[in-house]
């Protein structure tokens, strides 16, 4: 009788609230159930957290591309993305319309954003690795469907003293990181 009156007294002080299992199993992987979009096609209108959310899986998608693209030959070495840094949101000045970038301007009635960003790379190269830093210039748009990378361009540099002079800079646009940033855009941000 008391034991009856404690459990019917617990059960009028705690509300149980049964679980759909979808929801269940959801929360116990950690995966979000319950997340607001935040337009129709799950992709963040603003580029700021859009990146944000990019960033943390840009290496897996970049080593997936990486290593998709290898051949049988690995005599030419290797090398894989380890993190990618802070990105950085301030556009600069484009120049002038004979460049590479006078597509970037505007394309129709896109408004195009510029993104820095940095990756951390290992590269290994007959028996020896070493780490280069990448610093990335992509220039993005939205559209109707979500984000569509249009051009992008990097610069690699070495992290030790003698190894820190900086490339010249080159159009990656078809490069693994912009083939990552493609893959990722392909599978978050659209229909």
């Amino acid at each position: 009788m008391l034991g009856s009156v404690f459990v019917r007294k617990f059960l009028n002080t705690v509300k149980i609230v049964l679980l759909p299992w979808w929801v269940v199993l959801g929360l116990w992987w950690g995966i979000p159930v319950a997340a607001q979009p935040e337009s129709p096609n799950g992709c963040p209108e603003e580029l700021a957290p859009l990146w944000a959310k990019f960033l943390t899986d840009l290496p897996n998608y970049a080593n997936r591309v990486l290593y998709r693209s290898r051949s049988g030959d690995r005599e030419g070495g290797s090398h894989y993305i380890l993190t990618a840094g802070k990105p950085e949101f301030d556009p600069l000045p484009l120049p002038s319309p004979q460049s590479d970038l006078a597509d970037t301007r505007t394309r129709g009635t896109e408004e195009v954003r510029q993104v820095f960003f940095t990756t951390l790379e290992r590269q290994y190269r007959n028996g020896r690795s070493r780490r280069l830093q990448q610093y990335h210039w992509a220039f993005l748009a939205p559209t109707s469907n979500g984000w569509r990378l249009i051009v992008m361009f990097s610069r690699t540099g070495g992290l030790s003293q003698e190894s820190s002079n900086l490339t010249p800079v080159r159009n990656t646009s078809h490069s693994a990181i912009a083939e990552a940033i493609r893959l990722w855009l392909r599978d978050r941000c659209r229909y």
